[in-house]
């Protein structure tokens, strides 16, 4: 059986040799516009992640900021006060007591005080553990920051 499409009238075969050109191309653009959607929403994803990093960055840095606001107006207080050990035990207490008391993050996040010592900082103020307080963080358990690295040692910068 031979294809009738043979018998067909120039015009038909043009019309559908155009019907079958329109459809390709239809189908082209869909399939790119497809692909850009699809690019472009991975695009918003990355940027929205982005940006909520960086919002979140940003607060932290107001808290800690806040906090050592804090820490210097009471050592401040402590220096008007004539700089004695009474004064500057009572401002630090006082420092302490409202830092503890700081949240963020929907009141799960919070800030915690440790000096610099080397080789292993020491805790000055955990207001979730207030066991570590005055102690020395040198336990294995902090190694948990770069390649086994105690983490408070390479959050004060002094790893090696």
């Amino acid at each position: 059986m031979e294809p009738k499409i043979r018998y067909w009238k120039i015009r038909d075969k043009i019309l559908l040799s155009v019907a079958l050109s329109m459809f390709s191309l239809l189908f082209i653009l869909v399939s790119l516009n497809t692909y850009n959607l699809n690019q472009q929403g991975h695009l918003n994803v990355s940027n929205y992640r982005e940006d909520m990093i960086e919002e979140v960055r940003d607060k932290l840095q107001n808290i800690v900021e806040t906090a050592k606001n804090i820490a210097e107006y009471y050592y401040q207080q402590a220096l008007v006060a004539g700089s004695s050990p009474r004064a500057q035990q009572e401002a630090q207490t006082q420092a302490k007591a409202i830092i503890s008391a700081m949240r963020y993050q929907n009141e799960e996040g919070y800030i915690w005080i440790n000096d610099t010592s080397q080789p292993f900082p020491r805790m000055v103020m955990h207001p979730i553990n207030p066991e570590l307080n005055g102690q020395i963080l040198n336990d294995p358990k902090y190694n948990t920051a770069n390649n086994n690295t105690n983490l408070f040692t390479v959050q004060n910068g002094k790893h090696q």
